[in-house]
């Protein structure tokens, strides 16, 4: 009974040994494009690096369950109730919507679809605002599937196996925001890489890190409620579909537009935060 019980722990040491061992790989390849150092080439590679990145977590997973004969299983690969799959896509809009009406709101940056609609008919040359409402419901539907590849990437590592490891042994409260901070700082090589503009370092990582724990709690929330990792890969999908193609370039730049929009703005922090308290006030109601 011992061996078995050993043997069904989450391998989380393993995994992070692993995570940060392939991940190195690919945070010293920016490092050096970023000095100058190597060419990043075309956009097809940077694709194609994004992607190689993005599928660590997934390879320490993996890896991690192989070693310890933890069955993959365990990983949360089945499908759970389509209300959770409606929750899990609703929820990034949702935030999304309330962070960049606080952007447009506020001042700090004005609704300008003018750069949306230019690119939209580029891809999509029909007449008049056609080709804008094509480019809607294209990053709607096939951006979120093309994100989705990338996504169940990460979150195999991430609600795969970290955070209901973490969940199970100190509950959601301090496992959820513990597997979201990992998450976050998993980022920072990479972002502190290239910079954060003319913004403070220390402003640009703080929003960042509020933004994407608050976001980290509630994917754990819907991982542990689902029993699947699939919500969690479908708010990330959804995210990186809409967040830069969408609303950041449905945004008029001004001299403190970056202070607000983006990953490291205040208002995506301040979105991400609010829906993260109503989860907690949910959980602690029942």
């Amino acid at each position: 009974m011992d061996s078995m019980h050993r043997a069904s722990r989450w391998p989380v040491g393993t995994f992070l040994v692993v995570l940060v061992a392939t991940s190195s790989l690919f945070w010293a390849f920016a490092w050096m494009v970023a000095s100058g150092a190597w060419p990043f080439g075309p956009p097809k590679a940077r694709e194609w690096f994004v992607t190689g990145l993005m599928w660590c977590p997934a390879l320490a997973a993996l890896v991690a369950c192989t070693i310890a004969r933890t069955p993959y299983a365990r990983l949360g690969m089945r499908l759970p109730r389509g209300r959770w799959l409606g929750f899990a896509y609703l929820y990034p809009v949702v935030y999304l919507l309330i962070a960049y009406a606080i952007v447009w709101l506020s001042g700090f940056g004005a609704y300008d679809p003018t750069a949306f609609a230019e690119d939209a008919a580029q891809r999509f040359p029909f007449a008049g605002p056609v080709s804008t409402w094509v480019a809607v419901l294209a990053t709607l539907s096939i951006g979120v599937l093309v994100e989705m590849g990338r996504s169940l990437g990460e979150e195999l590592g991430w609600r795969g196996l970290l955070a209901p490891a973490w969940t199970e042994r100190w509950g959601l409260g301090v496992g959820g925001l513990a597997s979201g901070l990992v998450w976050g700082l998993w980022h920072l090589p990479l972002l502190t890489a290239f910079g954060f503009g003319e913004l403070p370092v220390a402003y640009a990582i703080g929003c960042f890190l509020v933004s994407i724990v608050s976001l980290g709690y509630v994917c754990a929330w819907l991982r542990q409620r689902s029993r699947s990792v699939w919500p969690a890969v479908i708010v990330h999908a959804v995210h990186n579909a809409l967040l830069y193609p969408l609303f950041d370039m449905s945004t008029g730049a001004g001299e403190r537009t970056a202070n607000a929009t983006g990953e490291t703005g205040f208002a995506l922090a301040l979105a991400n935060l609010g829906g993260a308290l109503l989860v907690w006030r949910s959980t602690r109601r029942r």
